[in-house]
């Protein structure tokens, strides 16, 4: 053995001694708290037993409960487990904090909490009105629009033997006027509180601008004559078509092919919500008609896609020509904020849209009762 190994083996050893001693100190260290603890716990349990009765209710008998206290959290603390307080031990408390309202005796600090706070202004549907979205849109800068349309115009060409007299042709006209209506309505806001809930603006400008586009797309369909404005509809401006099939999907079917066989071509069809939904849960006896409550069909039929909107009369539905319809668009929905009572720090926040709806060929839009008048 070499004088090189004689030396690692000795520094070795040497360490081997030095961490016994480092380790035998630790534990006369946990040895000495341990005996300083229980020697505490001795006085503790001494004071117990000479104090009054009176007064053992009130702290002495809680010694224990101390102990077993802290021992629990020790425990916790080594086993990673939950510690259990004795129930008694808040007997000793002298007043208990609780939300406002929580008190439960004259103990009690009540606190007043902060509760939460879920944004935006709730309680109506923000669906986006679809019929308005479907139509073509011109934009006008006029408070009407004319256009001529033709009226009782029948197709005079034929075929003529060479040098004949050629048939002539009647093109009888008549002109229309589309109005254009105004859709509005405000509401006034403090500063203050529109300076405090800082999206309370942006909530306010986004209710009324829905309840414009909703009333707007009503406009449309069944027109109005309020307040002096002649807006009419696309339910007074269409023709009546008169089914002989009795099923729902089928006049609406017949419709669609009315509008080809006059050389119109059908492109959309326009229905309540409820009826659309009559119409796709339709059964027979092998079950659903048309899809299936898990995978129900796109809103479409006869290859023309539907559209549904609360603004279609019930049991009614138009299937239309959209070449031949135009929305007339005077001014977009547009929200403006007003200062005008600045004595009250009160502002107006007013939403409107100007607008009205052109049926070119009154024969591209028609109207179709999905029921009997009789029933």
């Amino acid at each position: 053995m070499d004088i090189n190994t004689i030396t690692r083996a000795a520094e070795k050893l040497e360490t081997v001694a030095t961490r016994q001693s480092e380790q035998s100190e630790r534990i006369a260290e946990i040895s000495a708290n341990l005996q300083a603890a229980e020697q505490r716990l001795a006085m503790l349990d001494n004071a117990r037993s000479c104090l009054p009765a009176t007064h053992r209710n009130a702290l002495a008998e809680h010694v224990l409960d101390l102990r077993d206290a802290i021992g629990a959290v020790t425990s916790r603390k080594m086993r990673q487990a939950a510690a259990v307080i004795p129930e008694s031990l808040p007997s000793l408390t002298r007043s208990i904090i609780v939300s406002a309202g929580g008190g439960t005796s004259s103990d009690a600090n009540e606190y007043p909490t902060q509760p939460g706070r879920i944004g935006g202004l709730w309680g109506v549907g923000y669906r986006a009105p679809s019929l308005l979205q479907a139509l073509p849109v011109m934009e006008v800068e006029a408070g009407s629009v004319d256009y001529v349309e033709l009226t009782g115009y029948t197709n005079a060409a034929d075929e003529v033997p060479e040098a004949a007299l050629k048939p002539e042709a009647n093109v009888p006209t008549i002109k229309r006027t589309a109005s254009i209506g105004t859709v509005a309505h405000w509401v006034r806001a403090s500063e203050q509180v529109l300076a405090d809930e800082p999206m309370l603006m942006q909530q306010l400008g986004l209710l009324l601008g829905h309840g414009v586009a909703q009333r707007a797309e009503d406009l449309i369909v069944n027109g109005s004559t309020a307040n002096g404005d002649i807006v009419h509809g696309l339910e007074e401006l269409g023709t009546a078509f008169v089914p002989t099939a009795t099923h729902a999907a089928d006049r609406l079917g017949e419709a669609a092919a009315h509008l080809e066989a006059t050389g119109f071509a059908a492109s959309l069809i326009a229905l309540h919500p409820a009826d659309w939904h009559a119409i796709r849960s339709e059964r027979s006896t092998q079950g659903y008609v048309m899809g299936t409550a898990s995978a129900p069909v796109a809103p479409n039929l006869w290859g023309l896609p539907v559209v549904t909107s609360a603004a279609v009369p019930r049991f009614g539905a138009f299937v239309l020509d959209a070449a031949h319809v135009l929305l007339l668009a005077r001014q977009a929905t547009t929200v403006e904020v007003f200062r005008d009572l600045p004595t009250q720090n009160l502002l107006t926040l007013r939403a409107e849209a100007r607008l009205g709806i052109a049926v070119l060929s009154r024969a591209a839009v028609q109207v179709v009762p999905l029921t009997d008048s009789s029933s």
